[in-house]
C-alpha cells in the first residue's frame, strides 16, 4: 500500500465520503482517456472526498457534488488553462490534456492553485506540477501521495503551500472546498 506513511501523518476518516468502488474506475479512465496513478486510486478509496488542512481539495471521480467531482473539475481547469495559455503562453509551459504528455489537474487550493500530473510515460511515474496562482509553475519529481506526504512533513516545499498551517487534517465533505 502506497498510503501507509500518509495515513500515519494524516489519518483517513473512519467512513470516507464518496470513496467509490474499485469496479467503477474503468468508467473513470474511459472518460478521462487514460488510467490514473494507483496512488490516486488508493487515496480516493481511503479518504474519499474532503479537504486537506482546510486548504487543498483532491478532486474525486465519485463525488456526489459536481463541484468536487474529478472530470468536471478537470475539464473546467483545462478550459481556464487554455484561455490563459492563449493570452500568456509562458504562464503554463506544459501541454494540456488531451495533448500528448499533457497536464491533468487532480486538485485545487482555496487560493486557486492547481495541482496536476504531467501525464508522460506510465501513470506511476507522472510527476506533480503545481500551477501556482502567485508564483512560477513548479515541477516535483514525485507522485501525488509522496507529494502530499512531503508537503505535510516539510520535506517538499511549494510556493503554493501556506506557511501558517499548524494542524494536519483531512475533513470529509461532499462539496468542493
Amino acid at each position: 500500500m502506497m498510503l501507509e506513511r500518509l495515513l500515519e501523518i494524516m489519518p483517513a476518516p473512519p467512513v470516507p465520503v464518496d470513496a467509490g468502488e474499485l469496479g467503477r474506475w474503468g468508467g473513470v479512465w474511459k472518460r478521462v482517456g487514460t488510467r490514473l496513478p494507483e496512488d490516486f486510486v488508493e487515496f480516493i478509496g481511503k479518504y474519499g472526498s474532503g479537504e486537506i488542512c482546510r486548504w487543498l481539495w483532491v478532486h474525486n471521480p465519485f463525488a456526489s457534488s459536481e463541484g468536487g467531482a474529478f472530470v468536471p473539475s478537470m475539464l473546467a481547469t483545462l478550459g481556464a488553462f487554455r484561455q490563459l495559455k492563449a493570452s500568456h503562453p509562458e504562464t503554463i509551459p506544459y501541454p494540456l490534456h488531451y495533448e500528448p504528455s499533457g497536464l491533468i489537474p487532480w486538485g485545487t487550493s482555496i487560493d486557486g492553485d492547481a495541482f496536476c500530473w504531467l501525464a508522460s510515460g506510465l501513470p506511476s511515474q507522472w510527476p506533480v506540477v503545481v500551477i501556482c496562482r502567485h508564483a512560477e509553475p513548479e515541477r516535483h519529481e514525485v507522485g501525488m501521495v509522496p507529494f502530499l506526504e512531503g508537503l505535510l512533513t516539510g520535506a517538499i516545499r511549494s510556493n503554493a503551500w501556506p506557511t501558517d498551517i499548524v494542524e494536519i487534517s483531512f475533513e470529509p465533505s461532499s462539496g468542493a472546498g
